[in-house]
């Protein structure tokens, strides 16, 4: 019998294989075993990844914008019109938050993490080189699940859009979509990382539903008189000091003095001798030296508002909603073009409707312009009709205080422009007299005077609704939170 030796065979792979011949196993080694590596980075191709590096960094960009305009209150540059596109009003929906933090915070975390992943060099470890496409999956389908759900809330619950959000979920949408096609984790780990991508959108997504609406306003207590600032008038100062009325441009003394000076008038013509005795005045001497008897007044009872403390103001000579005979009556500031001062209208309109004619409220315009009012930095877009608004309805209720509530509701509840108020307010008051009143200085005075007030009720934020001793500043979103307020501020 013959004996056959055989060489030992080399376990080299041999040059003849080339990548179309290599077994199928290799190859499947290659992308789905490894999830990483050359393989999956040459699957991807360099644009590609560039691709999803320039995604993640604009994504990543936006989300620190959004991130830092909430944190300082600040407004979304070009972006606010009250019409479909308002980024305010969907920054600040219960939408907005997760766990008491933006969204945007997440959000940055995220794409932080992408643009990382995606520009960590290869064959830094094995270990590295493993995890990095699983985890850029994970990210990539949260990413694009998060923005379904996001773009949908902005549709079908906000009504409102923000675009600067909706650029970030696009990115997120970019992102899941390349994964979904290229899949450089490999099969196995890509289904793996996207069920995981929906366990944490899904969290997330119950967190928000299970999150009560949290309030959007704070109550500040007045344990002392309010203080007037150094810049403010000397008459002010004096004022503040003693907690007497707080004037209206348009006061009773006025109306006093231009009948005293008609009688004077009259006066000088039927007795001079008696006219130029009363010209002179000498201090202390005043009084008749006989007393005289009190005649009686004409002049109805004064009824007055506290706020501040110590700031009271003549009920009949400012703006009002609700019975003007109302027992209780607080201070309500607000701009025509905040949204949120017309959720705060929402709930203010409901308490007044379940008081019936308990409740009243002074209205004091805060136009948040830069052309009227000193203590706003810049203007945004949302506002640019502000103080020509504010005008508009101190107008309509000088010359028609009756009609001054269905105008002011009105406004509040129409998305509306300068043009389309003009023409609402003259069908009330009358083309010509609306724009006589316009032209006089008593709009623009009662303005002056809601500044002064807005200065001593610390500036800030709108809408406020002020109280004998507190103020409630931000948005009211439900009329049960405000009636309980309500009961507490007054003996109801």
């Amino acid at each position: 019998m013959t004996t056959f030796f055989h060489a030992p065979v080399s376990q080299a792979p041999s040059p003849w294989f080339s990548g179309a011949e290599r077994p199928r196993s290799s190859q499947r080694l290659g992308t789905e075993s490894s999830g990483s590596g050359v393989h999956s980075d040459v699957a991807m191709g360099r644009n590609t990844v560039w691709m999803l590096r320039i995604a993640a960094l604009a994504a990543m960009v936006v989300s620190a914008y959004l991130g830092w305009v909430t944190a300082t209150s600040g407004s979304v540059a070009g972006c606010g019109s009250n019409g479909v596109f308002d980024c305010s009003h969907v920054m600040t929906s219960r939408w907005s938050k997760v766990l008491g933090l933006p969204v945007s915070v997440p959000s940055l975390l995220l794409y932080t993490l992408v643009l990382t992943l995606l520009s960590v060099p290869r064959h830094v470890s094995k270990r590295v080189d493993g995890l990095r496409w699983p985890a850029i999956t994970f990210a990539a389908f949260s990413a694009g699940l998060a923005a379904v759900w996001f773009i949908g809330l902005q549709l079908f619950s906000v009504e409102h859009l923000c675009p600067y959000c909706l650029a970030v979920h696009t990115c997120g949408l970019l992102l899941a979509a390349v994964m979904v096609v290229k899949r450089p984790a490999g099969q196995k780990m890509t289904y793996i990382s996207a069920a995981a991508g929906m366990v944490a959108v899904g969290a997330l997504v119950t967190t928000q539903l299970l999150t009560p609406p949290p309030e959007k306003f704070e109550i500040i207590e007045y344990n002392s008189p309010a203080v007037i600032p150094p810049s403010s008038s000397d008459a002010d100062a004096i004022q503040q000091q003693t907690p007497e009325l707080f004037e209206a441009p348009i006061s009773q003394t006025q109306e006093t003095e231009s009948v005293t000076d008609l009688q004077l008038a009259v006066l000088s013509l039927i007795s001079p001798a008696q006219y130029l005795t009363s010209q002179v005045t000498v201090p202390g001497e005043q009084k008749s030296a006989s007393p005289e008897k009190p005649k009686a007044s004409n002049k109805t009872e004064l009824r007055t508002a506290t706020i501040l403390n110590d700031v009271q103001l003549d009920i009949s000579k400012w703006p009002l909603i609700g019975s003007p005979d109302a027992e209780f009556v607080f201070v309500e500031m607000l701009d025509y073009t905040c949204p949120h001062c017309r959720q705060t209208h929402a709930t203010v309109h409901a308490a007044l409707k379940q008081y019936n004619k308990r409740i009243g409220v002074i209205v004091l315009p805060v136009p948040l312009n830069t052309a009227c009012n000193p203590h706003v930095q810049t203007t945004a877009a949302i506002h640019n009709d502000a103080c020509k608004l504010a005008h508009l309805a101190i107008a309509v209720w000088h010359l028609q205080p009756g009609k001054f509530d269905a105008f002011h509701h009105w406004l509040m509840t129409t998305p509306v422009n300068y043009p389309a108020a003009f023409a609402k307010a003259s069908t009330l008051v009358g083309q010509d007299e609306l724009k006589k009143e316009l032209n006089t200085d008593i709009p623009a005075a009662y303005i002056a005077k809601n500044m002064k007030l807005y200065e001593r009720a610390r500036k800030g934020v709108i809408p406020k609704l002020l109280f004998p001793s507190s103020s409630i500043v931000g948005a009211v979103t439900t009329p049960e939170r405000l009636i309980e307020i309500i009961k507490q501020q007054f003996p109801m």
